[in-house]
């Protein structure tokens, strides 16, 4: 079973990085924040988030391992997920239009 969960934002233009970064930064927390209530009732669920890993303020790798490997993850792209073909089969709109950006994340729950 598997659970999408999307943040859509408002952009002032295509170049608004600061509106995408915040957007981003709003999804992340709403995913880490489900993600522990999540494992809660799935503790072997398998979170598969947007962008890259930002559990720790300063990442090791790749010069050293992973210091929370049970708790970092990877993106869709990086499972070979093409995201809008995900949001596609499951019924969930990938582009909102000009001016929004959407991030998408999953939890595979078992």
């Amino acid at each position: 079973m598997e659970s999408l969960v999307q943040t859509v934002g408002e952009l002032e233009d295509s170049l608004d990085g600061e509106g995408m970064m915040r957007t981003e930064a709003m999804h992340k927390a709403s995913f880490y924040s489900l993600e522990k209530d999540l494992r809660k009732f799935y503790p072997n669920m398998l979170p598969i988030g947007a962008g890259c890993c930002i559990k720790c303020k300063t990442c090791t790798c790749p010069d050293a391992p992973c210091r929370f490997p049970d708790q970092a993850f990877s993106s869709m792209e990086a499972y070979g997920m093409l995201v809008m073909q995900v949001c596609q089969a499951n019924h969930l709109d990938y582009y909102y239009g000009p001016r929004k950006i959407a991030y998408t994340s999953c939890y595979l729950l078992k």
